[in-house]
């Protein structure tokens, strides 16, 4: 973004709602011209005449003739603007939209010249969304609007590690992120990353982040994560100590041992260690509902064997599973009748 200001390149910027957008171009703007030279609307509050085309007077020209002119809101007529941003862009009122065609081809609004304007951005959040039977108010942009922005990028709906680093620190930012991305994709979009924020932010504080976050997000597991740490540098080093004790601790908290499935998931070598740790209701709940889990299970008999007779004969175990398991346990007793 740096790169296209100093291009001089006109950027569109779409992205969900608390993805960062005006904090991105507020950063940008104000290290290359400073907080006074450049100028913030919001599209959603923007009044086309009041704010932005300017109201109509009369005037009249050196013979005396009457007209009506605009006058130009305060901050045109003042500063000496260097780059504009419009938030909301779709948002705001088709007059405001055609305006900015203006200023982005001609550098002007009803004539007006801005010789010192070098670019004008926008925020847009999303016109349509099939991932959530929710519509954001706005309107669907012209082609020939879109068409005027050189640049238009769109960001990404996730948690921004190096954003969450410089703001919390290193290990707060990792946990959070960790919560979040841990999340399912419909319980993400109702903790935006910027309501993860305000979620820290109070945390930081010491409020309490129940009142700040849906209750289906699980926000003590946020807590639980935001008090013993990020869980993948934990078991990372429980797993480099083979320190059984301390997995066992670490897993016997429901919080702790939830964030650690996917990295079970993730690494055989996690698998190996730390299933066996775990209660045999943990270790027969995973068989049925992760097949990386399953599959290791019954490749390595000797670790899980009461855990794969209770599947065998569980009703919700399926043929195919039974005889997989059915052979498994039979190579151990061949194993065990050799050995005596």
């Amino acid at each position: 973004l740096k790169f296209y200001l100093k291009a001089q390149q006109n950027v569109l910027l779409e992205g969900r709602a608390g993805t960062g957008k005006t904090t991105i171009i507020t950063e940008v703007f104000n290290e290359e011209f400073g907080e006074g030279n450049w100028l913030y609307l919001s599209g959603s509050t923007l009044d086309p005449f009041v704010d932005f085309v300017g109201v109509p007077k009369e005037v009249s020209d050196s013979k005396g003739n009457p007209y009506l002119d605009f006058v130009l809101p305060k901050h045109f007529v003042l500063k000496d603007i260097k780059a504009i941003f419009i938030d909301e862009y779709n948002r705001a009122h088709k007059k405001v939209r055609n305006g900015c065609m203006e200023l982005i081809q001609f550098k002007s609004i009803n004539g007006k010249k801005f010789p010192a304007l070098k670019a004008v951005w926008v925020g847009i959040n999303p016109f349509s969304d099939d991932e959530l039977d929710q519509s954001y108010d706005v309107e669907q942009l012209d082609p020939a609007q879109t068409d005027r922005f050189q640049i238009q990028i769109k960001l990404p709906y996730q948690a921004d590690i190096q954003y969450f680093t410089s703001k919390f620190g290193a290990d707060a930012a990792k946990s959070a992120v960790e919560w979040w991305s841990a999340l399912p994709k419909q319980t993400q979009l109702q903790v935006s990353p910027r309501r993860l924020d305000y979620a820290l932010e109070i945390h930081k504080l010491g409020g309490d982040v129940f009142d700040v976050l849906p209750f289906e997000s699980n926000p003590s597991k946020l807590i639980t994560s935001l008090t013993v740490g990020s869980i993948e540098d934990k078991l990372a080093e429980i797993f480099a100590k083979s320190d059984y004790a301390a997995a066992k601790d670490l897993l016997s908290a429901e919080n702790s041992y939830q964030s650690a499935i996917p990295f079970f998931t993730k690494s055989k070598d996690y698998r190996k260690f730390f299933l066996p740790i775990l209660s045999e209701e943990r270790i027969i709940s995973l068989f049925f509902k992760n097949q990386e889990i399953q599959n290791f299970m019954i490749k390595n008999p000797l670790y899980f064997k009461e855990a794969l007779v209770q599947i065998k004969d569980a009703d919700s175990c399926e043929n195919h599973v039974k005889s997989y398991i059915i052979k498994s346990l039979k190579n151990i007793e061949n194993m065990e009748l050799t050995t005596a």
